[in-house]
């Protein structure tokens, strides 16, 4: 348990950027989602994927990172496996992506301690395969109706060599093992494109969230220029 990154430690360094660029920025309320768009998410019983649209790496980062806010300052159970500092030099496979979340869902669901057979230290000591880990992640979940699951597309990257066909199918098989409606997994297209997640889950299951190709920064600069130029040709 040493050697991975701590939840807490993963969304504080992904954190750092998005406050820096929103105070940049100066921006201040989130425009991804909002309380309208959660009550939606939580009653849709099939759901399985809330894909963001974007290929622009910035945009996913921070979009995801405000997600992660917004779902807890509205009480949600949400986990998240985010990029650590330093994610170059790791050597983090898929199963580790497991035991982060699987360590984050007992501190969130601690309910779990009390059931008739809980999970046991020899168990997570004996666990080595992926089928393993996702059992007693499942096992971790008791109790909980819908959780929330982030992943950030960089760390996925990382972990499958950057082959999208290997993050895809961990994706699904990781929803698929745990049902859908129960945990709602909020991924980036960058790395789990709609059309697969539609094919893999069905078109019911899956909410696109469709951002900008430029991160707000850049845009409202692009903005700001076409501005200051329409001026210059009206004062002539």
């Amino acid at each position: 348990m040493e050697s991975l990154p701590t939840s807490g430690q993963c969304l504080a360094y992904c954190r750092s950027f998005w406050l820096r660029r929103r105070h940049a920025n100066r921006q201040h309320d989130s425009s991804v989602v909002n309380a309208t768009s959660l009550q939606r998410w939580n009653h849709q019983e099939h759901l399985s994927f809330v894909v963001i649209e974007t290929g622009n790496a910035t945009v996913a980062q921070d979009a995801l990172v405000e997600i992660i806010g917004a779902l807890r300052r509205d009480g949600l159970a949400v986990l998240w496996a985010l990029r650590p500092p330093n994610l170059q030099d790791s050597t983090l496979t898929t199963i580790d992506i497991i035991r982060i979340l699987l360590y984050q869902a007992l501190q969130v669901n601690t309910s779990a301690a009390g059931f008739e057979f809980p999970i046991t230290v020899a168990q997570l000591r004996e666990a080595s395969s992926h089928d393993d880990w996702l059992a007693l992640f499942k096992r971790a979940l008791q109790g909980c109706p819908t959780i929330y699951v982030v992943f950030d597309p960089e760390l996925l990257n990382h972990v499958t060599n950057c082959d999208q066909t290997t993050a895809a199918k961990f994706l699904t098989d990781f929803a698929a093992a745990l049902g859908p409606g129960r945990v709602k997994v909020i991924v980036s297209s960058r790395t789990f494109r709609v059309e697969e997640a539609e094919q893999s889950m069905g078109a019911d299951s899956v909410v696109a969230i469709r951002l900008p190709q430029q991160p707000v920064d850049r845009l409202d600069g692009l903005k700001r220029r076409r501005a200051r130029k329409a001026a210059k040709r009206n004062r002539r």
